[in-house]
């Protein structure tokens, strides 16, 4: 028994080092060896997914496209080993007034789709209610004469009709 444990560890050796020659000859780093950066040494582990990192420093080394320096995308996964996930995704803002909105695009690994909020109708209260790029209208003009002022006091003074 020890005899043949001896001759499946020498034929174990015998193909990784075949492997790691013929990663060395495509011009990448062992994926036996570890991630070689910019000439340098070998880091310790394994690269179990190729895609140069070992998995002392590949937080997911069943994922090639998971690894320190991966581009973050919105999946729910730490993409770039940071320990953040979905972060750096930005955010969009929608709508005009009273309706603006601005969301994370990425929330829970789910893009998330901007809308902006409901109209509601115009009061006195220097902000656009109704959604229309203008604020407080309603008291400056659609042809009447309006003998009194929006006043920030009492929202409903100088409500026009529409």
């Amino acid at each position: 028994m020890p005899r043949q444990l001896l001759g499946t560890m020498i034929r174990l050796l015998a193909v990784a080092a075949l492997v790691s020659a013929v990663m060395q000859a495509r011009g990448g780093g062992s994926s036996l060896t570890g991630h070689v950066e910019g000439g340098g040494a070998p880091q310790g582990g394994y690269d179990y997914d190729g895609d140069g990192y070992s998995g002392d420093v590949d937080c997911d080394d069943s994922d090639p496209a998971i690894h320190p320096g991966a581009a973050e995308r919105c999946n729910g996964r730490d993409d770039d080993c940071d320990g953040l996930t979905d972060e750096s995704l930005g955010q969009s803002t929608c709508g005009v007034g009273g309706c603006q909105r601005t969301v994370d695009n990425c929330r829970n690994g789910a893009h998330q789709a901007c809308v902006p909020g409901t109209p509601t109708p115009e009061i006195c209260n220097r902000i656009d209610d109704d959604c229309d790029g203008l604020v407080d209208e309603s008291y400056r003009r659609r042809g009447r004469d309006l003998d009194f002022a929006c006043q920030d006091s009492d929202p409903f003074v100088g409500l026009a009709t529409r």
